[in-house]
């Protein structure tokens, strides 16, 4: 047998074992909700109440703060507190509003260890985000995107000169 196979098998064997021990661990640990820990359909989830209680932030919105605005004035609008005090960064974005609910749920994820929060965070400020990849990179004062537009811009030819021009 070489290695290769030997390889392949025990990847087989772990794929397997892993299977295993995620439908042992859903049945000693029954999925419940990620805000109260009531039980739930599925891990990884909120209860009906929870899900009320979470309040999404959703356009209009300031676009430097995130600040949810009363009625839509069309895109590219800036607070008040954004005009009068312009902060030293770009832009900030908050997939929930930061009351009770969601602040219980960050103070678990960071200070709890609750390390399962996490994957539904990150997809809840993903969809607020509105962007496909992670970091949102910029060089100087361009916007470049995320991972994927930096590795287009590589393979164009056009990243070096982009680089050269923001030194």
């Amino acid at each position: 047998m070489d290695m290769r196979s030997v390889n392949s098998s025990l990847l087989s064997i772990g794929r397997w074992l892993r299977r295993g021990a995620d439908a042992v661990g859903r049945q000693v640990f029954p999925p419940i909700c990620l805000g109260c820990g009531a039980l739930v359909g599925t891990h990884g989830g909120v209860c009906a109440d929870c899900w009320r209680g979470l309040r999404f932030v959703e356009k209009p919105l300031c676009d430097v703060l995130g600040t949810p605005f009363a009625h839509d004035m069309g895109d590219g609008l800036l607070s008040a507190e954004a005009i009068a005090d312009p902060p030293p960064f770009r832009r900030v974005r908050s997939a929930v509003q930061y009351d009770a609910l969601a602040r219980a749920m960050v103070h678990r994820l960071k200070y709890n260890d609750r390390t399962d929060l996490a994957p539904v965070m990150a997809r809840w400020m993903a969809r607020a985000g509105g962007r496909s990849t992670f970091p949102q990179i910029f060089i100087g004062k361009t916007h470049v995107g995320g991972c994927d537009e930096l590795h287009a811009l590589e393979h164009r030819g056009k990243l070096d000169d982009l680089l050269r021009s923001a030194a």
